[in-house]
């Protein structure tokens, strides 16, 4: 799979809101990561998909808030 990298094109402008988003790329590139590399990826993945659930929800707040 491709690795996910945050280009700078896709910020809006917003730092805080902008550094939030670059965030979620690096979490969801590690959890690729782990994918690719780690034999026993499945549980490592629950517990990345679990921070990438409760960051995004916090994340999404706050973006609303904004």
């Amino acid at each position: 799979m491709e690795k996910l990298l945050w280009n700078e094109k896709l910020n809006i402008g917003v730092e805080i809101v902008d550094k939030a988003h670059a965030n979620l790329f690096r979490i969801v590139g590690k959890l690729i990561e782990l994918v690719n590399s780690d034999s026993n990826y499945q549980n490592a993945c629950k517990e990345g998909v679990k921070y990438l659930e409760d960051y995004s929800i916090k994340h999404f707040a706050e973006e609303e808030a904004y």
